[in-house]
């Protein structure tokens, strides 16, 4: 279900009058959380969790919206990636076992 939220401001200076409307259309979601999390949620009333919710979709959309910028003329199948994943987790794995036999130097 659609919600409206209206913002009406009317100032009076020297017989003018300035109206102000914003009208803004919400959406409202529902999801469960593990009882662990709302049990804290519970304990802090005083946070706005649906606004640091909201923040985290946000910035998960947009990292989203990234991905789908770069790769939008990418002519890299899905297998294609994974290997290329593969590859690179194994490079990162091998430099690391590298620097643990030296004891951390580099």
């Amino acid at each position: 279900m659609h919600g409206i939220d209206l913002h009406v401001w009317v100032s009076l200076n020297k017989g003018f009058y300035l109206f102000y409307l914003m009208v803004t259309c919400v959406v409202n979601v529902t999801f469960a959380v593990p009882e662990e999390l709302h049990e804290i949620m519970r304990r802090h009333p005083e946070i706005k969790w649906s606004e640091i919710a909201r923040k985290a979709m946000w910035e998960y959309a947009r990292k989203l919206e990234l991905m789908e910028r770069l790769t939008s003329g990418s002519g890299l199948s899905e297998k294609d990636v994974l290997e290329l994943d593969k590859k690179v987790k194994a490079g990162i794995a091998k430099k690391y076992r590298e620097l643990k036999s030296q004891g951390g130097k580099q």
